[in-house]
C-alpha cells in the first residue's frame, strides 16, 4: 500500500503529510504579505505625516536642525509607531492563541511557545520594516529647503 508510511519521531512527520508541508507555505506566503502590507501601511502614515507637516520641517531646518537631525526625527517616530504595534499585535495573538485553545476541535492540537526569540525576531521584524517604510519620507524632510517648505500650503 504506498499511501501508508512508518513514522518514528516527529521530524519525520512532517516528510510524509503532505497537508504539513501545505500549511507551512501558506504560513510562510501569509508571513510575507503581512511584511508587504505592513511595509506599506508605515510608508503611506510617514508620507501622510511628511506632507502635513512640510512647513513644520521647513521651520525646524530654518530654526537651525540639520538635515540628519530631521531625517532621526522621521525615522524615530516610524520606529515608534511600529513598536508600538508589534506590542499591540503580540496583545492580540496571546488572546486569539488562548481563545483558539478553548474551541473543542483544537484541544491538544495547539500548543504554543512563547520565547524571547520570538519576541526578540518580531521586534527585529517591525524595526526593519519601520526603517524601510520610513526612508523615503526621511529623505524627503531632510532634502527639503527651508524656503520651499514655508511657501507650501
Amino acid at each position: 500500500m504506498p499511501e501508508l508510511a512508518t513514522v518514528r519521531t516527529q521530524a519525520e512527520f512532517g516528510n510524509v503529510d503532505r497537508n504539513l508541508v501545505l500549511i507551512s507555505a501558506a504560513d510562510r506566503g501569509a508571513t510575507i504579505m503581512a511584511l508587504l502590507i505592513g511595509g506599506v501601511i508605515v510608508l503611506n502614515t510617514m508620507l501622510l505625516s511628511f506632507f502635513e507637516r512640510t512647513r513644520e520641517f521647513g521651520v525646524l531646518r530654518a530654526l537651525g536642525w540639520s538635515r540628519r537631525r530631521l531625517f532621526s526625527l522621521v525615522v524615530g517616530e516610524a520606529l515608534l509607531i511600529s513598536l508600538i504595534g508589534a506590542g499591540a499585535g503580540v496583545l492580540l495573538s496571546f488572546i486569539a492563541t488562548a481563545v483558539l485553545q478553548r474551541l473543542s476541535s483544537l484541544r491538544g492540537i495547539l500548543h504554543p511557545a512563547y520565547t524571547a526569540g520570538i519576541f526578540g525576531r518580531a521586534l527585529l521584524i517591525a524595526a526593519g520594516v519601520a526603517l524601510l517604510g520610513a526612508l523615503y519620507p526621511a529623505s524627503r524632510a531632510a532634502l527639503l529647503s527651508p524656503q520651499d517648505a514655508i511657501r507650501r500650503e
